[in-house]
């Protein structure tokens, strides 16, 4: 639901589905992202969605081994500012 939520391209849903959800989002979909999910992103970083591109970006910098850094490989040779931070303490 929330993912169809994000497709709507309504920013006020985007805005707060990314406040209060996006980390569980990431959280429940951490090994096996659902389907919807895995292709709304593919399509925002093929049409370089801005906010989708910063989306992904938050939820892969955190860990060099997190899954999604394979599930969207392909898509991410064409991001070079989407890359694994580490944390800052």
């Amino acid at each position: 639901m929330l993912v169809a939520k994000l497709e709507d391209d309504n920013e006020l849903s985007m805005d707060y589905i990314m406040r209060y959800f996006w980390h569980k989002i990431c959280k429940y979909n951490y090994l096996d992202i659902e389907y919807s999910l895995e292709m709304y992103i593919k399509k925002g970083l093929e049409n370089k969605n801005k906010q989708i591109v910063n989306m992904l970006n938050s939820a892969l910098q955190v860990r060099e081994d997190h899954p999604w850094w394979d599930v969207f490989k392909e898509e991410l040779e064409a991001f070079s500012e989407i890359e694994y931070i580490g944390l800052q303490f």
